[in-house]
């Protein structure tokens, strides 16, 4: 349940976001370039990240949505 920010010009791992278990798809807000959302198929949740540089919660999930338990439980 991993995302890795990678700088692509130095190869180099620059942040690991935890998002929870089972994440399947990652999408970039096609208006605001600060925020990007992840779903997970595990837990039905919808994670929202903050990507706006030097935020003091950048690369950090900020809000999770979704079921409060998983789909089908």
């Amino acid at each position: 349940g991993y995302i890795y920010v990678v700088e692509p010009n130095a190869l180099v791992v620059t942040s690991v976001i935890d998002v929870g278990a089972g994440p399947t798809s990652l999408v970039f807000s096609p208006t605001d370039p600060g925020v990007a959302y992840v779903a997970s198929f595990a837990n039905s949740h919808l994670s929202v990240i903050d990507l706006v540089p030097g935020s003091p919660t950048e690369n950090h999930v900020v809000m999770r949505m979704g079921l409060p338990h998983g789909f089908g439980e």
